[in-house]
């Protein structure tokens, strides 16, 4: 199994909890709700990719960092 199988299979079970939780295609969602959810992956993903950029595992993650969509 390749780290990436690994992750997706670990992680399934929260990551549809979490789908779920922020119901990104609800109607009801406002500018206001979506901006807390994008800080909320930025206070995710900027210390989590920075760790994982300083490791032996950085190469695996090419075309995957997350931070620069979040910049934009």
């Amino acid at each position: 199994m390749t780290l990436f199988e690994e992750l997706k299979t670990s992680t399934k079970t929260a990551h549809q909890e979490l789908e779920r939780t922020l119901d990104m295609l609800s109607p009801e969602m406002t500018i206001a709700d979506y901006r807390r959810v994008l800080e909320n992956f930025w206070g995710l993903y900027v210390p989590l990719e920075l760790a994982v950029k300083n490791s032996e595992i950085a190469g695996h993650f090419e075309g995957r960092w997350k931070v620069p969509a979040l910049q934009q």
